[in-house]
């Protein structure tokens, strides 16, 4: 354009973007076919990207966040229905179509916390304001200052397989807690974690109907078919597998079922009251009074330690005292007060003492030392067997007595001589050809006790076995019963020591929580 040329009136100048525009597509690299693809795209779309994430905070902030007050709650309730669980009960004599399974219910854990409350786990442990001395129904850990399965600190080398006085380092034995596994989830778990079935249990229900049946109208018990006219030897005999049951003189709200024999067992302890001598004495006859007398403290003392009922304290307590002054110098018992000890008479003594303390009573820690004492003069093979009245007279059955005896004391299963203990026994198992319950039922707790799982194993279905085929079945007046054997407890006891021994041999998963547990693998656990 030269400068003669006119001039062109001048547009007004409107704002374009263009250029701009062109050269912001080529600096982020559009080309006109992407650009032109995009400016098609529905505005809508372009919206929904850019509000979309706000809409999700949104809307999960007005979920979480109170919806204030709507007014008053509407409870709502919702009926769920389960189905009726049968409560275990010894009136059950039927074992079902399926003798390997259990008659109860399943007892794991609700919870996994029993404490009330939140767990905090920095804060001291129990209960606040819990008075001192709360039972509980765990065993503190052996081997422990006295504590169960410890020393008595009066004597080297002796303590008694439940526990001494003293505790858990300090403190007292709890009274009765070592007959917490006799009912309950603890008794069932116990059943069958230590080899028993619905059908030993049935054998259980079965014998104390037939003891049922032969009590007298008076409270007691006699010798059914046995030699000995002892009538506190039958009514303690009688009452033993009750208690072995967990069923005392008093009502349980958490079993009703065991209401049935409630009555039994309050008139069989009111009779043993009632008739105790002045002295503590239970007993009559020149050869079972001592043996008598040792069973009904036994019951006495059980009765107390399960229910903690002062109204058998001092019953219980005299019948211990009479033990402790009938004791022989040399740490034995027999017929008479202060005659020379067999191993036979002390390990019912024994028993009794051992109930004793085990209930909370007194029993002074020299006599268990004593008889300690009198076990060594009654050893052989370095305490793997025992004589009865001297150590060359050596019994299967007073071996059986020594070694149950010297594991209330103190001897804990790797010990050389209670392993040697074990084999001797392992010689004689339980057997139908040569039957001897005296034996059975004392063997039988050794080798629970104290011997290894397998050996357990290899025991427990012998004797358990054995016991249920050999009861009774009939239906006739000794149904529930078991036939005396030829020994010297089966014609004195007759029917009914056979029937109690019996009883109280099936009771052994239960009777006593064990010390010594085995795990589940069958491997030997630290304390074993």
């Amino acid at each position: 354009m030269s400068l003669d040329e006119p001039v062109a009136a001048e547009k007004p100048k409107t704002k374009s973007r263009k250029p701009k525009l062109v050269r912001l597509r080529k600096l982020l690299g559009f080309q006109p076919s992407d650009f032109s693809a995009k400016q098609q795209a529905p505005a809508w779309m372009t919206s929904l990207t850019i509000h979309l994430p706000y809409i999700i905070v949104f809307l999960f902030y007005a979920w979480r966040a109170p919806l204030g007050d709507s007014g008053p709650e509407e409870n709502v309730v919702v009926e769920v229905k389960t189905e009726d669980v049968a409560k275990h009960n010894f009136n059950n004599e039927d074992v079902g179509v399926d003798p390997t399974k259990q008659l109860n219910y399943k007892i794991d854990r609700i919870e996994d916390v029993s404490v009330p409350g939140v767990l905090k786990p920095r804060e001291a442990v129990g209960i606040d304001a819990a008075p001192p001395g709360t039972p509980q129904s765990v065993a503190p850990p052996p081997g422990l200052a006295g504590g169960a399965g410890g020393s008595l600190t009066t004597g080297p080398a002796i303590g008694n397989l439940f526990g001494d006085p003293g505790g858990f380092i300090s403190g007292r034995l709890i009274p009765g807690q070592m007959f917490e596994g006799r009912s309950g989830a603890t008794r069932e778990k116990m059943v069958v974690e230590g080899g028993g079935n619905a059908a030993s249990e049935a054998a259980v229900a079965k014998g104390l109907k037939w003891l049922q049946k032969h009590q007298k109208a008076d409270g007691h018990w006699t010798m059914v078919e046995g030699s000995f006219s002892d009538e506190f030897g039958a009514t303690g005999l009688a009452l033993l597998p009750f208690l072995g049951a967990g069923i005392t003189h008093q009502a349980n709200r958490t079993d009703p079922a065991h209401a049935e024999y409630v009555r039994n067992v309050d008139l069989g302890l009111k009779w043993l009251m009632s008739k105790q001598s002045a002295n503590g004495l239970m007993g009559k006859g020149d050869i079972p009074r001592h043996y008598s007398h040792a069973i009904c403290t036994i019951v006495l003392c059980e009765a107390y330690g399960m229910t903690q009922d002062a109204a058998l304290k001092k019953a219980a307590q005299r019948g211990l005292d009479y033990l402790i002054k009938a004791q022989n110098n040399g740490g034995g018992f027999r017929y008479t007060i202060g005659e020379a000890g067999d191993t036979s008479m002390t390990g019912w003594c024994l028993q009794a003492l051992h109930s004793g303390r085990l209930a909370g009573l007194n029993v002074p820690s020299e006599t268990f030392i004593k008889i300690n004492g009198f076990l060594d003069t009654m050893q052989s093979q370095d305490g793997a067997a025992y004589g009865y009245i001297n150590p060359s007279d050596t019994r299967q059955s007073t071996t059986a007595v020594g070694l149950l005896c010297r594991a209330y004391l103190g001897w804990r299963p790797k010990q050389p001589a209670m392993i040697a203990g074990v084999e001797n026994l392992k010689r004689h198992p339980p057997s139908k050809r040569d039957r001897d319950i005296y034996y059975d039922y004392y063997a039988t707790q050794v080798m629970h006790f104290c011997a290894s799982p397998a050996d357990w194993k290899e025991w427990n279905p012998k004797i358990r076995d054995l016991l249920i085929n050999t009861q009774d079945n009939s239906n006739g007046p000794n149904r529930g019963s078991w036939k005396p054997d030829d020994t010297f407890t089966g014609s004195g006891g007759g029917r009914m020591a056979a029937t109690s021994l019996s009883l109280l041999t099936l009771e052994v998963y239960y009777r006593y929580l064990p010390l010594y547990r085995r795990e589940k693998s069958g491997k030997d656990p630290l304390d074993y």
